[in-house]
């Protein structure tokens, strides 16, 4: 049975249905942030989230027009983190939340659909898209390099919604 309605892939026609689950992103993302210390030990700060997606094969729709899933997510953040021990410490624990919007894309093979890649005779993998709304929990390690800047080695979990996934 093939995949296709009138020509387009069914996949790009109808909303197929994906399990959820804990996932991470497939490369990763990059994550820039920017902040303000209120007290010594509290950083108000804006962070966005850049995500690049790896893996989703294009869909050649059979009339000579091709369509490339999404390679990227980008997400913009507000948080606060606590910081543990005194302000002139070098070396400081931390943890943190936060409130943004944006896009989270997990990478889904698609088993049942294997029309998809140029010569159309490949497995289907796409991503699905979470948010806009997001949350953030994490905590991690500060070293200062000066007063000014320093090294972060953090983890976090973060969550959307109404399109509902764990990151």
């Amino acid at each position: 049975m093939s995949a296709r309605t009138h020509g387009v892939p069914l996949l790009l026609s109808i909303n197929v249905p994906v399990s959820g689950a804990f996932a991470s992103t497939s490369l990763g993302h990059i994550a820039p942030e920017v902040g303000y210390w209120i007290q010594p030990d509290l950083l108000l700060s804006a962070q966005g989230r850049l995500q690049v997606v790896t893996g989703p094969t294009e869909i050649d729709a059979g009339n000579g027009h091709g369509y490339s899933p999404p390679g990227w997510a980008i997400a913009l953040f507000a948080k606060a983190s606590y910081y543990f021990g005194a302000g002139s410490d070098s070396f400081r624990p931390f943890v943190s939340g936060g409130l943004g919007g944006g896009q989270i894309r997990h990478v889904v093979t698609l088993g049942a659909f294997k029309d998809c890649g140029a010569s159309r005779n490949q497995t289907c993998v796409d991503s699905v898209v979470a948010g806009p709304a997001l949350a953030d929990v994490g905590g991690g390690f500060l070293y200062k390099l000066s007063p000014l800047f320093g090294i972060v080695a953090s983890t976090n979990l973060e969550t959307a919604a109404p399109k509902f996934t764990f990151n």
